[in-house]
């Protein structure tokens, strides 16, 4: 798995899905590896009709943890220090 962003969604990272596997195993893992991070801070899960969202923390920047059930799962945020932390931790 590897973690990228888009010249145009410059405020989401993406995962590179190598293994072909269930988009929700690979959110879940993703999921596991900020679990085992002290400086993440995993909220609640939030169920919409076509996303379940979580909303988070590292080092007291906001970002949510979205797994789309159409496009499969992305990190977003407003905060670079945020995208650029998440980045470095899950590649």
């Amino acid at each position: 798995m590897r973690i990228y962003k888009t010249q145009n969604q410059k405020d989401k990272l993406f995962f590179t899905n190598y293994k072909r596997l269930d988009e929700e195993i690979v959110f879940n893992e993703i999921v596991d590896i900020l679990k085992s991070n002290p400086s993440v801070s995993i909220g609640n899960k939030i169920v919409g009709p076509s996303e379940d969202i979580y909303s988070c923390n590292i080092l007291k920047e906001e970002f949510e943890l979205v797994l789309d059930i159409d496009y499969g799962g992305y990190i977003q945020s407003n905060s670079e220090k945020a995208l650029n932390l998440l980045e470095n931790i899950l590649n």
